[in-house]
């Protein structure tokens, strides 16, 4: 090797070895500023390995950060669901919550990730950690109806309401379109909306037919939607006997309420339509058709003895109710008259308890009806003398009818009237203070 070649071998290593750390050519296994800590990783942590939410409601997801040893750092949240809302607040040593706001609408329980980001810029440090919500699903959006009208009394150009509720729209952010009405040939509709989430539809009758369709659609703004109908069968108006608050019908027979008045008062009454509340015999009644427009309500029976109560029915409240009894009986026939041999007073009496199917005392027929306190509307009677269980209560389709008690607190009424709107409203309830 010549002395040349030795000078560049010596040369080169020395650029090498100068490279290795070029703030400090001195000391290359020195590090550049001794007096800089090493910083640890972030850490997150939460308090929890899964939180629960309902739709719509707001909860605090706690969480720490380990490792920020005095540092600056920038905290973000986000969700892997774009409804739900979140806001981070910590405190000095980054402890701190995820304000999480759960989305007003979830067609189905889900779960949703909520991810925490750290970053600290100066030490070019950052974690990232994430965990799950699970948020039970909104109530469901749909349209009721709320009226169980089965059939509708009307007269060319007459109209009548059917009423309907929607569900799953009360959170502020659930915006209804408006609803549309669709109905058979014959008859024209419209929709109002009476609250956020009820209304009704107002049917007009052109030309009468047997049966009326009516269909309604409702959609919002979550791109949900839902359709209801039914089929109403049209009664035509009939003229209508003297008001009183019980009618004696004949099997098979259809008879015409004077519901212009409450009972046999001259009271005026106003109602939409008209249904069955009770009927003590399966298919007793075939039919109850009310027009508010008309004060008429048409009651239609079968070929079958028995006892029913029928209500006019405003918006969703009932305001009157009559006793329907559907017998062969005549009162004027063969009456029971009994003279007062003190008195000299003579007094005419039916032969049996009003609502019996029998005058044979001792029969299980002979019963008849029962009447809680002073109040208008009949209750039925025991199955038997020895039992102390009523008989069944049937719908007009025939399904049993559980007894109703409604317990009331009397003291807390003001006055009598109270008293008798309750009953009113209620006839087919037992009123229990």
């Amino acid at each position: 090797m010549t002395f040349k070649s030795i000078l560049f071998s010596l040369t080169a290593a020395a650029i090498i070895a100068a490279g290795c750390n070029p703030d400090n050519p001195d000391n290359p296994d020195k590090p550049d500023n001794p007096d800089k800590p090493s910083l640890s990783d972030l850490q997150i942590y939460f308090g929890s390995d899964e939180f629960s939410a309902e739709a719509g409601e707001t909860i605090s997801i706690p969480f720490s950060i380990a490792g920020v040893e005095g540092k600056s750092l920038t905290l973000s949240a986000t969700a892997d669901n774009e409804l739900a809302e979140l806001k981070v607040t910590n405190d000095a040593s980054y402890a701190g919550n995820i304000k999480f706001t759960a989305p007003c609408v979830m067609i189905s329980e889900g779960s949703i990730k909520v991810t925490l980001s750290a970053e600290d810029k100066a030490n070019s440090r950052s974690a990232e950690s994430s965990v799950p919500v699970k948020v039970s699903a909104s109530e469901p959006f749909e349209a009721i109806w709320l009226s169980d009208m089965k059939s509708v009394a009307l007269k060319d150009g007459g109209s009548f309401k059917v009423f309907f509720t929607v569900t799953g729209i009360e959170p502020d952010a659930v915006v209804l379109s408006a609803p549309v009405a669709t109905v058979s040939s014959g008859y024209s509709a419209t929709v109002t909306m009476t609250s956020k989430n009820e209304g009704y539809v107002t049917v007009t009758a052109s030309s009468l037919s047997s049966l009326v369709n009516i269909s309604l659609k409702v959609a919002d703004n979550f791109s949900r939607s839902s359709q209801i109908s039914k089929t109403l069968e049209v009664v035509g108006i009939q003229e209508t006997s003297g008001a009183s608050n019980c009618y004696l019908v004949a099997p098979g027979q259809t008879k015409a309420i004077n519901a212009s008045v409450k009972g046999g008062s001259s009271e005026p009454l106003e109602f939409d339509y008209a249904v069955l509340l009770w009927q003590d015999t399966r298919s007793l009644i075939k039919s109850v058709a009310g027009s508010g427009e008309d004060g008429v309500i048409v009651v239609q029976t079968n070929n079958t003895s028995g006892n029913a109560v029928v209500a006019a029915v405003q918006g969703t409240r009932i305001v009157w109710s009559w006793h329907i009894w559907v017998t062969d009986y005549n009162p004027e026939a063969a009456p029971l008259v009994f003279t007062n041999q003190t008195t000299g007073v003579t007094y005419t009496m039916m032969d049996r308890n009003l609502g019996a199917r029998s005058e044979k005392a001792g029969s299980n027929d002979c019963f008849g009806l029962l009447y809680q306190w002073g109040r208008k509307d009949p209750f039925v009677g025991a199955r038997g003398i020895e039992e102390d269980v009523l008989i069944n209560k049937y719908d007009i389709e025939g399904n049993v009818i559980p007894d109703r008690i409604l317990q009331y607190d009397w003291s807390a009424m003001s006055s009598g009237d109270q008293n008798i709107d309750l009953a009113i409203q209620n006839p087919d309830a037992f009123i229990i203070p």
